[in-house]
C-alpha cells in the first residue's frame, strides 16, 4: 500500500513473523506477526513499522534492538507497539553490550555506537518490563 508521505524508498524485504535478524543495508517492512527485531553491524537501514505488536513482556527478550554500529531510520506507519520484560525503561541507551542483563530488555534499544531517526504519521509505544 504506497503512502504518499513516505521518503522516497520502498521496502525491498518485508517481514511478518517471526524473530527477524537484519544484517546488511537496507530498505525493510516489519508487520504484524514479527516477534522480535535486531539489527546488527556497521549499517544502514530504513525500517518501516506498519501498524507492529511486539509483546515480549512475559519473556526475557528484547523486542527491537539497534546494535553493533547500525544506523536505523524507522518510519512509524499506524499504531506501533514494542514491549519486552525484565527491564526499567521502555527506552534505554546501553554504554556496553546488547544486552542489559541486570536491569534485562527494553521495548527499544539502541546501543551507543547505533542510532536510530524515528518519523512518519503513525504512533509508537515502547515498553520495558518491571525490574
Amino acid at each position: 500500500m504506497p503512502f504518499s508521505w513516505l521518503p522516497t524508498y520502498a521496502a525491498s524485504t518485508v517481514y511478518s513473523s517471526g524473530d527477524v535478524v537484519i544484517t546488511a543495508s537496507g530498505d525493510y517492512e516489519i508487520q504484524n506477526g514479527v516477534t522480535s527485531v535486531k539489527i546488527s553491524g556497521n549499517i544502514d537501514v530504513n525500517i518501516i513499522l506498519n501498524n507492529v505488536t511486539i509483546d515480549n513482556s512475559t519473556l526475557a527478550k528484547h523486542s527491537f534492538i539497534v546494535t553493533g554500529g547500525a544506523n536505523a531510520n524507522i518510519v512509524l506507519v499506524g499504531d506501533n507497539t514494542l514491549k519486552a520484560g525484565n527491564v526499567i525503561d521502555g527506552i534505554v541507551q546501553v554504554y556496553s553490550g546488547e544486552n542489559r542483563t541486570s536491569y534485562g530488555y527494553a521495548g527499544l534499544q539502541v546501543d551507543k555506537t547505533s542510532s536510530i531517526t524515528i518519523s512518519g504519521n503513525g504512533a509508537l509505544t515502547a515498553e520495558g518490563g518491571a525490574s
